[in-house]
């Protein structure tokens, strides 16, 4: 387990198999949290990633954050690939990740998974998109991606007026 000192809290991902995920909590923290996105959405997996994993952080029987895996085997070696039509997935969580957070998830990544040929974070995982700032969190080599993106999150007025 880990501990996030100070809070008196355990913080922990485990991994799930597609028999063990509650599909209903998964789809519930993918439209609560502020960076959900459709490609994350269970439905939406199961067509571009049959067979997809998760990394899921429950906290009183509640999904807080999750991380889908999109998981291939050829060869017998698992592995993970970005699917086809699914532009971005990451880490969707409920409240901000902590470092000790991404600490995790790199160890469970590099535990889990000795190959990872493409994995795209969405915009809203700030920490690993700000790779000049420091060292990657995750521990894992990867390169930036730049991408277009416009944030909707404002009221209709302010959207209008950028124009």
């Amino acid at each position: 387990m880990l501990w996030v000192g100070g809070h008196n809290a355990f913080r922990m991902f485990v991994h799930l198999r597609p028999a063990q995920l509650d599909r209903a909590q998964w789809d519930d923290l993918v439209t609560q949290a502020p960076n959900g996105l459709i490609y994350a959405l269970s439905w939406y997996l199961d067509i571009v990633s049959p067979g997809w994993e998760a990394l899921v952080r429950v906290e009183d029987g509640r999904y807080m954050a999750g991380l889908p895996l999109p998981v291939r085997v050829r060869f017998g070696l698992r592995y993970l690939q970005q699917p086809p039509y699914a532009q971005q997935l990451g880490l969707f969580a409920r409240q901000p990740p902590t470092p000790a957070d991404w600490q995790q998830i790199g160890q469970l990544l590099r535990h889990q998974f000795r190959v990872i040929t493409r994995y795209s974070f969405n915009t809203g995982n700030a920490e690993l998109l700000n790779a000049d700032a420091g060292p990657n969190p995750l521990g894992i080599a990867g390169t930036v991606a730049r991408t277009f993106y416009l944030s909707l999150q404002l009221v209709h007025a302010q959207l209008l007026a950028g124009y």
